[in-house]
Formats: structure tokens, C-alpha cells, sequence
């Protein structure tokens, strides 16, 4: 599958890793996702603080939600959140898919029941984040 011409597509969501899930299925996630995703012309980032997951997924509209559907319905997660979902006019940030880790409790500002972390200000906050993450 190609990619689109930027301005893409995106949801951003944040979601809880199961209590008493092994940890090591973080490893798991990652290792499928680094598979599939450039098959989908999906791109993105992911990062997990030990506790929460937030990602930005971007491509082509049907790709990104078929692809949300399926995180939605995976059972290692809880407490999923989509916090933004459409085109902002943002060029693609960045041009492949990357995953890593952030510092414990950065992610916890999307859990802290404050209505003002949706939308294109959430995402810019997740953007932000992103500058200081172990990313590969």
C-alpha cells in the first residue's frame, strides 16, 4: 500500500495496559506492529511509560480506523481513549513507524479526567512528549 500525500489522517488515543498482564507483551505489540504497519502505510509513534500507551497512528483514513478497531478489541488494554481523530493539516510526523518508551507517569496528564487533553491540543501535548522519549 502507498502513502498519502501529506496532510494525513490521525488518531491519537492513550490506553492502560491491563493490571496483571505481563509486561513482556509490550515486546509482543511492538514487534507486530513494527510488521504490519508499513505494509498499511501506517506511520507513527508509540510509547508505553510502564503503565499507559499513547500513539499516533497516521495514513489513510480507512487503514487508521481499521487499525484502531483492532486495538479497541485487544484485550491487553484498558481504559482506551481516542483523544483526537482527524486531519489537522499537519504534515506527516514522522515518515515511518517507531515505538519506545517515556518517562513513568508522562502519559498519566491524559488520564487526570481534564476535558482540555482532547483534540489537536492533545495531540501537540503527545507531540511534545515525544521530543524527550527513548524512540527507536
Amino acid at each position: 500500500m502507498t502513502m498519502t500525500a501529506d496532510p494525513v489522517f490521525q488518531i491519537f488515543y492513550v490506553s492502560q495496559l491491563q493490571p496483571d498482564t505481563d509486561i513482556g507483551v509490550v515486546k509482543d505489540i511492538v514487534a507486530v506492529s513494527r510488521r504490519a504497519n508499513p505494509t498499511r502505510g501506517i506511520t507513527g509513534t508509540l510509547v508505553f511509560d510502564g503503565e499507559y500507551f499513547g500513539q499516533v497512528l497516521e495514513g489513510h483514513e480507512a487503514d487508521v480506523v481499521a487499525l484502531m478497531r483492532r486495538i479497541e478489541a485487544d484485550p491487553r488494554h484498558r481504559r482506551l481513549t481516542i483523544l483526537f481523530s482527524g486531519v489537522t493539516g499537519a504534515a506527516r510526523q514522522p515518515r515511518v513507524w517507531r515505538s519506545g518508551y517515556c518517562e513513568a507517569e508522562q502519559l498519566d496528564v491524559f488520564f487526570d479526567g481534564d476535558d482540555s487533553r482532547h483534540g489537536p491540543a492533545a495531540l501537540a501535548v503527545f507531540m511534545t512528549l515525544l521530543e524527550d522519549a527513548d524512540l527507536e
